[in-house]
């Protein structure tokens, strides 16, 4: 498993920004919401949807109806989680064009099976 957060934005209807996913290695370990409503579970189902994360991680399929098993509950980044964004590579949607601004990440879930790798690549960011 690599040391480095890999981020994907994940957009809805009409490019709607609904969060990011964060990858380390192939597979889904953090799921970033931009709104205090905007749901994971929403996040994951515009995910699996892209050809490209399914290929990553082929369970993201059955994660959207697990959220509450499979990750942490949401919590407001904390200083290790803003140092990280703020020294991470943008975000950028597919097309290349939308830039993900540290301070637009409200919430935060980690997957609890990658809990200990998350705050690992935290420190070494």
């Amino acid at each position: 498993m690599t040391d480095q957060i890999d981020w994907v934005l994940v957009e809805g209807a009409e490019s709607a920004r609904l969060g990011a996913i964060g990858f380390l290695g192939d597979e889904l370990s953090v799921i970033a919401l931009f709104g205090p409503d905007d749901s994971p579970e929403a996040v994951l189902l515009a995910a699996r949807k892209r050809p490209e994360i399914i290929r990553r991680d082929a369970a993201i399929s059955q994660l959207s109806r697990r959220v509450s098993a499979e990750f942490s509950r949401p919590s407001v980044p904390d200083q290790d989680w803003w140092e990280h964004l703020q020294s991470a590579p943008r975000l950028r949607a597919p097309n290349g064009a939308s830039l993900l601004r540290p301070g637009e990440i409200v919430r935060v879930l980690t997957r609890l099976s990658s809990a200990d790798a998350v705050k690992a690549a935290l420190k070494t960011a």
